[in-house]
């Protein structure tokens, strides 16, 4: 990272550079120029770091055009790649990305769906040996990320929850009306964090007593006693009622989201409408 007329600028790799130049040019885009700065500030991101791509050039009918991509990459950080199964994760994404939602909106389309689920960037492409892809900024077109450390409003949690519902209603009817591709895009998105064979239980227990800590910390003791006992209860055999989820597959089961925190969510305003995109980090 470096500094051009004092704004801090990134450097791709060569293969991920390499593939960009593949896409503009199987997109006709010619006499280019790229700009690459940080996406994202520190923290707001565990599990990749984020550039801002921005690219003016020359379309195939000769006028000028502006694209605007982030690209994630895989952290070096190696305590969180012995805990979580980076390539993994990176695999899920793309496969969401590639084959899921393209499936979900073939699915809605042809059924005439009038507010069909489609909260989700577009996806431009990916260079999975180096855990890396690249999609639209949504930024760039008036979204905005809420701050991470102040808790959601009751419009904000309606408008994701009313998100989740059409996500997760799309697995009901596919298991109503295409059960053989809601089977095969299950068996492709089993769990990979709880269920790994290669993380130990007690390892994967000291990865969660921080956050339980602080849920426990947050509590009071003669108020919320109550709540303390049973969440005490869940903190003792956490793993394992974890895994016992994700095992009882039944006819309630879907397809979800995975990682539901306010940094993967984009929220855009309007007059009297409040817009909201999310992204996924498994």
């Amino acid at each position: 990272m470096n500094a051009i007329n004092g704004t801090e600028t990134m450097e791709l790799t060569a293969c991920v550079s390499g593939k960009l130049e593949d896409e503009l040019a199987e997109r006709k885009i010619t006499n280019y120029k790229i700009e690459v700065t940080p996406g994202a500030g520190k923290g707001d991101n565990y599990l990749g770091v984020i550039a801002k791509i921005s690219i003016t050039g020359i379309d195939e009918a000769g006028k000028k055009i502006c694209l605007n991509w982030i690209a994630k990459s895989a952290p070096e950080n190696e305590s969180i790649k012995k805990v979580l199964d980076i390539d993994g994760l990176y695999e899920r994404e793309v496969y969401i990305y590639e084959e899921i939602f393209p499936l979900y909106a073939k699915f809605q389309d042809e059924r005439a769906v009038l507010r069909p689920f489609d909260f989700h960037p577009t996806f431009v492409f990916h260079h999975l040996q180096e855990n890396c892809f690249v999609m639209e900024d949504l930024k760039s077109i008036g979204y905005i990320m809420k701050d991470r450390k102040k808790p959601l409003d009751y419009n904000h949690v309606k408008l994701v929850m009313e998100a989740y519902g059409k996500l997760h209603a799309l697995s009901f009817a596919l298991r109503d009306q295409d059960p053989e591709l809601l089977r095969k895009l299950a068996e492709n998105t089993p769990d990979i964090v709880f269920n790994r064979e290669d993380v130990p239980k007690e390892r994967a227990k000291q990865h969660m007593a921080m956050h339980h800590k602080k849920v426990l910390d947050s509590l009071r003791p003669e108020e919320d006693a109550v709540a303390i006992e049973k969440y005490q209860k869940y903190v003792e055999n956490d793993v394992d009622i974890i895994r016992g989820v994700f095992d009882n597959l039944n006819e309630y089961c879907v397809i979800g989201h995975g990682d539901s925190w306010v940094n993967n969510m984009l929220f855009k305003y309007e007059v009297s409408l409040c817009n909201f995109f999310w992204t996924s980090n498994k």
